[in-house]
């Protein structure tokens, strides 16, 4: 447990660093984020603003763009070479919250790794939960879906990482993409 406490205080303060850089300024439009450039020549889903509340279906609604954070490394034989890019639509209402998260330019993982992706809530006390294995659909994309009947709009941070089948290891391992899911307005 004390090997993760560094990369919790840094999911921590990337968390806070985005939200002081996403937050609306008194003199700007309506949109409660800033879209930055990327580094990498992927192509990067644009995010659309939306209402608060999907008039439909009365949700809330959440979006974020995913950043590569591995840095091009190789981890367990599998080289990422730092293109992987992504992005995560949650809603919540009622009574559900649901999340799918379309992940690119991830290489296979091999027989024995797979990703994973979390929900990070920041504050003092650091909390994350599992939403489950990306599975490759037939487009050569990742997608993971969660669904859960609490409210985890709190959660603000997504996470996906690199792990191993063989470890049993429950916590997260290495951080592949990241992005601060930001509530939508018009």
């Amino acid at each position: 447990m004390k090997n993760y406490i560094p990369i919790f205080i840094l999911v921590l303060v990337l968390a806070l660093v985005t939200l002081v850089i996403l937050r609306p300024h008194k003199n700007s439009s309506n949109n409660l984020y800033d879209i930055k450039e990327t580094t990498n020549n992927s192509p990067q889903p644009t995010l659309t603003p939306a209402n608060t509340f999907d008039s439909y279906n009365n949700k809330k609604v959440f979006k974020s763009n995913l950043d590569d954070v591995s840095e091009g490394r190789t981890y367990r034989y599998v080289k990422f070479d730092g293109t992987a890019y992504g992005d995560v639509t949650s809603t919540y209402g009622n009574g559900t919250y649901s999340l799918t998260a379309n992940l690119y330019n991830l290489p296979e993982p091999g027989a024995e790794n797979f990703y994973e992706g979390w929900l990070v809530k920041p504050g003092e006390d650091v909390t994350y939960i599992s939403t489950g294995s990306a599975k490759l659909n037939q487009d050569g994309v990742y997608v993971n879906n969660f669904d859960s009947v609490e409210d985890l709009t709190k959660y603000t941070f997504y996470v996906l990482t690199f792990e191993s089948s063989l470890d049993n290891n429950p916590e997260p391992d290495r951080h592949i993409l990241e992005g601060t899911l930001v509530l939508q307005k018009n």
